[in-house]
């Protein structure tokens, strides 16, 4: 219970106490005074006395059962945030492949995988895309059911010279959500379209496309498990790339995980991407 309400019960039970006194001595003095009008007592004192004990009886009963309601709240809550904490989940990325052939996505409302967009895509100089399969681990009680991906952020760098050759800025086209496959090991995929604007394009091929190179990937997450939890997440990987036959690989034997906060989830009004 916080402590604005402590003081407060306490408050109300040195008043009431108070009041209590102060009528019973009240009363007291009133019986000692004689008097023939309508004032005249009718009740003898103790009648008086008792009838101001049940009306703070039933005050202290009030009070008793709105700490109980009080105290079950709180119960609730806890239970609540209980559940939420065994049922959530998060993912590390272990790998990210990419077709090195771009392709120009159509109909991005029915697209079957969820589309990120470049911050530097600007419609009337065109676009290409880039098809993204991520491969994760899964890490809580909880099943991953459902995913959605925020933002996607992708830095390329030289392998020898250390410096950057070609970066990424991308947040999701919708609010939509796609279905995850699970493998075995506790294994998942997944899948994404980027889009990349055609200016772009030459400079992110040349990067991912050596035969050895260094990528930093980070990705905003919301992830909903089978017990209908959501987490909020931030997962980013430093990975070596490899390229061999134009597909592209990008691995990390170690990757990390943010954690932003989890909820119960709304599964009902999600929409999933490629399903009407």
């Amino acid at each position: 219970m916080r402590a604005m309400d402590k003081k407060s019960i306490i408050n109300v039970g040195l008043i009431t106490v108070f009041v209590a006194s102060l009528l019973a001595f009240i009363l007291n003095i009133l019986f000692k005074i004689k008097s023939d009008s309508i004032f005249s007592a009718e009740w003898q004192a103790g009648d008086a006395l008792g009838y101001v004990a049940s009306v703070f009886g039933a005050v202290g009963t009030i009070i008793l059962g709105y700490v109980a309601y009080k105290q079950n709240g709180k119960l609730q809550e806890l239970e609540s945030n209980n559940y939420i904490a065994n049922y959530s989940a998060l993912v590390l990325m272990n790998e990210v492949h990419i077709k090195g052939k771009a392709n120009v996505p159509v109909n991005w409302s029915e697209h079957s995988e969820q589309i990120i967009v470049d911050a530097d895509v600007k419609s009337e100089s065109g676009y290409v895309g880039y098809d993204f399969t991520f491969v994760a681990t899964g890490v809580g009680n909880a099943t991953p059911a459902l995913l959605h991906i925020k933002e996607c952020n992708v830095f390329c760098g030289d392998d020898e010279k250390k410096n950057m050759s070609s970066y990424l800025f991308g947040k999701n086209y919708a609010d939509v959500y796609s279905r995850v496959a699970i493998h075995k090991d506790n294994k998942i995929k997944f899948g994404m379209t980027y889009i990349v604007d055609k200016n772009k394009k030459d400079a992110f091929e040349k990067s991912i496309k050596q035969n050895a190179y260094n990528v930093i990937v980070e990705v905003v997450f919301y992830i909903v498990t089978d017990k209908n939890v959501i987490t909020k997440c931030k997962c980013r990987s430093y990975c070596n790339g490899q390229n061999q036959n134009d597909n592209i690989r990008w691995e990390d034997k170690d990757p990390m995980v943010f954690f932003y906060g989890h909820d119960i989830a709304d599964v009902r009004s999600m929409k999933i991407s490629g399903e009407e």
